[in-house]
């Protein structure tokens, strides 16, 4: 919860942070978003014992009540547990992409832009890309980085 709170306070000031206490990290960024309109994401929030996650989310949130009409807070999760502790006003499924889509973005990053140095067994490579993308943007991404720093 501490680490949360202090990544945000790092995030909004630009600076790092000292306070170790959570308490006093929570009066800052209260002090930091007050009166100010904001949109903060909380990216792959999950947690196996649900009581700790909603415990955790009631003492994480106590200061965005500070800002103005229309701030936000959008937080990304893999467990459908997390969006009713955090009380989601709307909850979005994401489907997997499709395969040529994946491919594209793996492509992209494994060659850039111009696409012409693919190797000569290509499709048979890429039939196992596409599997282990499994429809994942950022797993297309990351084995097309690695592709691309293996040349």
């Amino acid at each position: 919860c501490g680490a949360s709170a202090k990544a945000i306070l790092e995030s909004i000031t630009s600076r790092p942070v000292k306070v170790e206490e959570f308490s006093k990290m929570q009066h800052d960024l209260s002090e930091q978003l007050r009166g100010k309109k904001f949109l903060i994401v909380l990216d792959d929030i999950w947690d196996k014992d649900d009581y700790d996650l909603y415990d955790l989310w009631t003492r994480l949130q106590s200061p965005f009540g500070v800002g103005v009409g229309g701030s936000k807070i959008i937080v990304t999760t893999r467990d459908r547990n997390v969006a009713k502790i955090t009380g989601a006003a709307g909850v979005h499924n994401l489907e997997c992409m499709a395969d040529d889509d994946c491919m594209e973005i793996f492509e992209r990053h494994a060659f850039g832009e111009i696409n012409n140095r693919k190797p000569v067994n290509y499709e048979v490579i890429r039939t196992k890309i596409v599997g282990k993308c499994c429809g994942l943007p950022l797993a297309a991404k990351t084995l097309g980085s690695f592709s691309h720093a293996s040349h």
